[in-house]
């Protein structure tokens, strides 16, 4: 019976697609979340593995880290995840999906009240 091993690192080849997919998913999240968030608010992006079946899938979390006196160091919230994506450029394009959608109906509902 083979083994199913998840790779922690993407193809070389992606890695350049990945990083440009962050830092447009950043600039999304500041905009999505600038009514709740500190000046002192870190986001990121972070990846974890499931195997279910055999079949290792990747989750993709957009987190926000707090550094300021009432917090700990290292305290962080989890603000959105996506589930059972096959490579980690899936699970970002799942995100940045998730988050156009919310901010479109953020700016929908700004649009209404105006």
């Amino acid at each position: 019976m083979s083994e199913t091993k998840t790779k922690a690192w993407p193809r070389p080849e992606s890695v350049m697609y990945e990083k440009e997919m962050k830092a447009e998913i950043l600039l999304h999240a500041h905009a999505l979340c600038a009514e709740r968030s500190r000046s002192s608010s870190h986001f990121d992006i972070i990846h974890s593995t499931t195997d279910e079946s055999n079949e290792p899938y990747y989750e993709t979390h957009l987190i926000v880290s707090v550094s300021s006196d009432c917090y700990r160091a290292g305290d962080w919230e989890l603000l959105i995840s996506v589930g059972k994506n096959k490579t980690f450029a899936d699970g970002l394009d799942a995100l940045m999906v998730e988050l156009t959608q919310r901010l479109g109906r953020k700016i929908r509902k700004y649009d209404s009240h105006k």
